[in-house]
């Protein structure tokens, strides 16, 4: 049988660049976890500066058993649990009502963030 003399699909690249507001969101997500878990935000948690009474993840290497038990006591308490889980849906819908609203401003930013070379967008 003879070869098709149709038209070639065209090979798409993956997109290397590096996404703000995902980046953001995944902060965000990482701050209401730390939050739960460890009584802290999430750069407290990381850099351990501030009078915050939670874990640090200093102490969190140093005394694991420890951060860990009070993280479960945490997680067990449903108030905790309810405000995180509210918080995460809220940061989810929010995040996506913002990239929909931000379409087109986005796709201008994106633009002329190619045309320069930058690996990031929007």
């Amino acid at each position: 049988m003879a070869a098709r003399r149709g038209r070639k699909k065209t090979r798409r690249r993956r997109d290397t660049r590096i996404s703000l507001l995902s980046g953001i969101e995944s902060v965000v997500y990482g701050s209401i976890i730390t939050e739960a878990a460890f009584d802290t935000n999430l750069v407290n948690f990381v850099t351990g500066k501030g009078n915050d009474p939670g874990v640090q993840l200093t102490q969190l290497l140093s005394n694991p058993e420890w951060a860990f038990e009070k993280a479960s006591s945490r997680l067990t308490n449903p108030n905790i649990l309810v405000n995180a889980m509210v918080q995460s849906i809220m940061t989810g819908v929010l995040f996506k009502f913002a990239n929909k609203a931000l379409a087109t401003p986005k796709r201008k930013v994106n633009a002329g963030l190619k045309q320069l070379g930058v690996p990031v967008k929007m």
